[in-house]
């Protein structure tokens, strides 16, 4: 029973419930008098003073049970209203103080209702609700202060690392060029300045293409081309180019080795592509200057030596029947190693317009087939010399015709057999064939000699390069051969490479595209 009535809302039931209680008490005891008074009218036809006097009693009862009644009604539901509104009234002003005081960030404070109906309830769930905000609102802080804390760490940690790295750029001697998703500048160091002439904070946030740009063969490096937009997650070298020509805003020329890089995480960092230029200029002069001088001693030695030659020859023409068996070994030495000199000069002259781009070529039609085994033919005394084996293997189907300068291109074909027959052992063969492939005629050198290491083969058709050790066979090449060779057949618009392997051979060969009808 009592705790029916621990309810706030039980309470107001209760009331309520009291209150009709008496309103139909009053009723039926109204109903029951009008009842009686009425009974008393109706039974006698005459009224006598005495039944006056009973109606007028009952009148007065009336009269005084409702006063009564109505007394005690309102007595109840004035005190019951009063009740309500002081009980609610205090209720809910300690429910309003302890979210006014929680508002104002105490979430400390207790509402101090202990009562046990709908009011304290709602206090008890807002205070319990106070301290786990409050646990949590620790917590928050605590993790916040460890952030903050970590944040500080790292924040030193980053600014070391990139005044680090800024240390590292600005000493590197290449410059670097850093540039955005958008390829605009974020990173110009010193060098780059120095290359340029434009200073750092001139350059950063403009596009690249407003500082600098890149030419190759006279022709402008397009912005795709030179910083291309890679996918995501792609890392590496996105383009390098050796000896082209930069030109920034402010004209000023540099020849350069261009290096583009992209990294793994530029997407996340808005890094598009990181550029490495380094200064070839001071290279390119005196490579330039070393040239001119060999072509200039080249020039210088050849006249002497065309008269030492011819002299040599007249000489020995002349007085070829006076001379003992030793003089005439000198002789003929003193003249091999003279042609011998004269083929060293004229190759120099070769590579000096070759790096010139002055070595030009006049293309006529050839029966390319009849044309190698001329040449093929001509080698057989040197090869027998070695008791060396040397064929031409003629063609199973036709080969079609093909342009070429002839004294150029029998160059080529001379080295290569020359060649064969130096590094191939005695006993060992020599073949020449020749196939068609696709739109090409390709011609092939075999021999049976050392092979080629295959450290070596990258660097086979550059300037000076010769095979040391034992795979040089002992040969005396001046390593200019195979690198005219190749530019030779460059200029025909073909290609050369080789295949080797050591103490078994190799295959050199070349292709030559074949003549259009």
């Amino acid at each position: 029973m009592f705790s029916f009535l621990n309810s706030y809302r039980n309470q107001l039931i209760l009331i309520l419930s009291v209150t009709l209680v008496l309103i139909f008490c009053y009723g039926f005891y109204i109903y029951s008098t009008a009842i009686g008074l009425e009974t008393v009218t109706h039974e006698k036809s005459t009224i006598t003073n005495s039944d006056i006097d009973i109606l007028e009693k009952g009148i007065h009862d009336m009269a005084n049970a409702s006063f009564g009644f109505i007394a005690i009604t309102f007595a109840i539901i004035s005190s019951s209203l009063l009740y309500v509104v002081i009980t609610l009234n205090y209720f809910l002003g300690q429910l309003l103080r302890g979210l006014k005081e929680i508002d104002s960030g105490k979430l400390d404070y207790k509402i101090p209702l202990e009562a046990k109906n709908e009011f304290g309830t709602i206090a008890q769930f807002l205070n319990n609700a106070m301290v786990h905000l409050s646990f949590t609102q620790k917590q928050l802080i605590d993790s916040k202060a460890s952030i903050e804390n970590e944040v500080t760490v790292r924040t030193k940690e980053l600014q070391a690392e990139r005044n680090k790295l800024s240390v590292i750029v600005a000493g590197i001697t290449d410059s670097v060029i850093a540039l955005d998703l958008d390829r605009n500048v974020v990173l110009f160091n010193k060098n780059a300045e120095e290359l340029t002439g434009f200073k750092s904070d001139q350059v950063l946030g403009k596009n690249i293409s407003q500082v600098i740009e890149f030419f190759e063969n006279n022709s402008s490096v397009t912005l795709q081309a030179f910083a291309p937009k890679k996918a995501k997650g792609y890392e590496g070298i996105v383009f390098m180019k050796d000896n082209i020509k930069l030109v920034s805003a402010r004209y000023i020329e540099s020849w350069v080795r261009l290096t583009v890089s992209q990294i793994l995480e530029g997407d996340d960092v808005n890094l598009g592509n990181i550029l490495t230029i380094h200064d070839r200029t001071r290279e390119q002069e005196l490579e330039e200057m070393k040239i001119d001088f060999v072509s200039m001693a080249a020039h210088e030695l050849r006249t002497p030596l065309t008269s030492i030659k011819g002299y040599l020859s007249v000489f020995i023409n002349e007085n070829k029947g006076k001379f003992a068996d030793d003089q005439k070994m000198l002789l003929n030495r003193i003249a091999i190693s003279s042609d011998q000199l004269s083929g060293l000069v004229e190759n120099i002259l070769s590579v000096s317009r070759i790096e010139r781009g002055g070595y030009t070529i006049n293309t006529e039609p050839m029966d390319w087939v009849v044309f190698v085994d001329s040449i093929v033919n001509q080698f057989k005394l040197r090869a027998q010399e070695k008791s060396i084996t040397i064929q031409f293997i003629q063609p199973t189907e036709m080969i079609p015709n093909v342009r070429a300068d002839k004294l150029r291109i029998v160059e080529v074909l001379n080295n290569l057999i020359a060649n064969a027959i130096s590094y191939t052992p005695e006993g060992g063969s020599v073949t020449v064939w020749t196939e068609q492939l696709d739109n090409k005629v390709i011609t092939h050198v075999k021999d049976t000699g050392r092979g080629i290491s295959k450290e070596a083969l990258p660097h086979l058709f550059t300037k000076f390069f010769r095979v040391a050790g034992k795979l040089s066979g002992g040969s005396k090449g001046t390593g200019l051969g195979l690198y005219i060779s190749k530019a030779i057949v460059e200029l025909h618009g073909g290609t050369v490479w080789v295949e080797s392997q050591t103490n078994i051979g190799s295959i050199f060969s070349f292709s030559l595209p074949i003549m259009e009808d």
